[in-house]
């Protein structure tokens, strides 16, 4: 915990304070979506609180405040608290802007932007909104319709607010189910990263914080060059937290100090044909040097040449990018798994297939033990049964077929890897071979995998 900075800290300590509706920590520590503490809401189906803040709606309305003229006469009193003025002529009326506000909360959902107040309130659909635009540091107008809005809230909290509003309705432009995405990937942070979250949190609100906040009258320009910098940076750390949301971060920023053999029992850890960008939120907060989580329709290139270097390696397949058809995993860069059974390697490479979609769709073509020098591979290969076939056509084309586990160990140094794709039928082995070929040089491996599962 004392690798954050303590600006950081103080940071979180003044807008959780500012705002007692959320704790900004997991926002903030690039974790997910804030936490929101705010009963008084009950959300329609599907619908789920994104943020709430204190909010004011102001109106600016044009009022008589005195008069001015050549004789404004004399003032006579009639009654105890009455009086009337005689004889005046040629005034003119005083008008000055006043501004009214009216407290209440300003709830986001990702359905509807609502104010709710003593005295004013409003409900706008995502899909209705059609402008929000700043006004100053602290306000912004929203308008849905021909009704708009003048929202003003404490400029710590400003740009969290004005941010979420912003990604909620292009949420919703993009057809993206906020609802199900949010609940799925919550579900995803590891129980030790909400437990650091809020032990965080904790230690933030014992932190003393002194206000320095100066008045400064800036002129039109120099509010524009503010106001600039001010959503540039904004800006800057909404794309980091979409990215969080939908792949996996790419800095070195470890929330939880994992162990190997945690990373490798994570809860939940994706399995062959599960959601790639599930796996790639999961691990967004463990040690990048351990794991990769390799896009190929981002990164566009093969990793094979880094498929070794981590303890765990994910690739979505080239054919429909949203599953996932390849997992390694390199017992041999762990000093943890240095004296793994195999009986437990299989257990934990079992953990990784979908036993339900194999039962389902595969049936096994072959299992068999091959030795090369100082390696010993034991391979189970699955093809595509007739209802695979027809699942496939139908247009589940991430299932693939051959399809294969292999086990590799290494005598030199007593380790192990496992590799889950449609090559691990011929690892160790030069190309494809005849039925002719297995049976001289391999033996068969009398294994029933389903003995291994809990």
């Amino acid at each position: 915990m004392n690798n954050v900075d303590e600006s950081l800290k103080i940071k979180i300590a003044k807008v959780n304070r500012v705002n007692p509706y959320v704790d900004i920590t997991r926002h903030e520590l690039k974790v997910g979506f804030p936490k929101i503490i705010y009963d008084s809401f009950f959300p329609n189906v599907n619908e789920i609180i994104i943020y709430v803040a204190p909010a004011k709606i102001f109106k600016d309305k044009e009022k008589v405040t005195g008069h001015t003229g050549n004789s404004a006469g004399a003032s006579i009193r009639v009654a105890k608290g009455v009086s009337i003025r005689t004889g005046a002529s040629g005034g003119k009326a005083i008008r000055e802007i006043i501004r009214e506000r009216f407290d209440g909360d300003l709830i986001i959902t990702n359905k509807r932007i609502l104010f709710i107040g003593k005295d004013e309130h409003f409900e706008f659909n995502i899909n209705k909104i059609s402008v929000i635009k700043t006004l100053n540091e602290t306000s912004f107008l929203i308008q849905s319709g021909k009704t708009s809005k003048n929202i003003e809230v404490d400029e710590y909290i400003f740009s969290y607010v004005y941010g979420y509003i912003n990604f909620v309705i292009k949420a919703e432009a993009n057809g993206e189910d906020l609802y199900k995405k949010i609940n799925e990937e919550t579900k995803l942070i590891p129980i030790q990263t909400i437990e650091y979250c809020d032990k965080f949190s904790e230690e933030a609100k014992n932190i003393k914080v002194t206000e320095n906040k100066k008045i400064k009258h800036l002129s039109n320009e120099e509010k524009v060059k503010r106001n600039f910098k001010f959503f540039s940076i904004f800006i800057i750390a909404l794309i980091i937290l979409v990215l969080l949301i939908n792949k996996s971060s790419k800095e070195k920023f470890e929330i939880y100090p994992y162990t190997d053999t945690e990373i490798i029992n994570l809860d939940n850890h994706p399995r062959i044909y599960d959601n790639f960008q599930n796996a790639q939120a999961l691990y967004s907060n463990v040690n990048k040097e351990k794991v990769r989580v390799f896009d190929l329709k981002k990164e566009r290139t093969t990793a094979y040449n880094d498929e070794e270097k981590y303890l765990v390696y994910i690739e979505n397949s080239s054919t429909n990018y949203e599953y996932i058809d390849r997992i390694l995993l390199n017992f041999d860069m762990s000093d943890e798994y240095k004296n793994i059974s195999l009986d437990e390697v299989i257990k934990i490479a079992v953990d990784y297939l979908p036993m339900d979609i194999f039962n389902q769709y595969y049936q096994k073509t072959r299992s068999y033990i091959y030795e090369n020098n100082n390696v010993i591979s034991y391979h189970y290969a699955w093809k595509l049964n007739e209802k695979g076939i027809e699942y496939h056509n139908n247009g589940h084309t991430e299932l693939q077929t051959p399809f294969g586990l292999a086990i590799v160990y290494n005598k030199l140094d007593n380790s192990y890897t496992v590799r889950l794709d449609i090559f691990a039928d011929e690892i160790s082995i030069a190309g494809y071979h005849s039925e002719e070929w297995y049976k001289k040089n391999t033996q068969i491996w009398n294994v029933n995998l389903k003995d291994y599962v809990d």
